[in-house]
């Protein structure tokens, strides 16, 4: 089995050291971690490179984190966005919520440990997405040949009986045993 992709994540605020301590916890976690001191830089990233999670500031000069947030889920609605701030208010997180946002976490951080867990949170929702959509573009690529080679010689019996299972109006281990299931 291969090992997956690290998980890019992009930390966006217009304060460097917040940016510092970030990369540091993340990169320990092994993160693979890029910075923007802004939102428009952040839009740039986020056209040139794979981003799995986003977590951004709310207050920045220019484009604020709420407004990346929706131009984040407007463009790419795949990338989770973990808002934080350092001005909260119950307004701020129910419009990052409605919008879209994974996660709300408030300034300063009292528990490291704890965000580095939203993040891996994050990263654990996208990557189960990511492997839901590559399964069913898989399928509905090969519809008959998918999960079972349906016109082998060997499947022409199941098939068959598949078939007259589909059109009975019964559950099928009645069908296929001759009597009622009892699940």
């Amino acid at each position: 089995m291969t090992k997956p992709a690290p998980v890019r994540v992009l930390i966006v605020d217009d304060e460097p050291v917040i940016l510092k301590v970030w990369t540091v916890m993340l990169r320990r976690d092994e993160f693979e971690v890029a910075t923007c001191g802004s939102g428009q830089d952040a839009l740039q990233a986020l056209q040139l490179h794979k981003i799995d999670v986003i977590v951004t500031d709310v207050m920045m000069p220019g484009i604020d984190g709420l407004e990346l947030l929706k131009r984040v889920k407007v463009a790419r609605p795949e990338v989770e966005v973990i808002v934080m701030t350092g001005k909260g208010s119950i307004q701020d997180a129910v419009r990052a919520m409605r919008e879209g946002a994974f996660d709300y976490l408030t300034k300063p951080f009292v528990e490291i440990e704890e965000c580095v867990n939203r993040v891996r949170q994050a990263a654990r929702v996208k990557r189960l997405r990511d492997e839901n959509l590559a399964l069913r573009q898989q399928i509905d690529a090969s519809p008959n040949s998918a999960l079972i080679d349906s016109v082998a010689a060997a499947m022409k019996p199941v098939m068959s009986l598949v078939s007259q299972v589909a059109r009975a109006a019964s559950n099928v281990l009645s069908k296929v045993f001759g009597r009622a299931s009892s699940a």
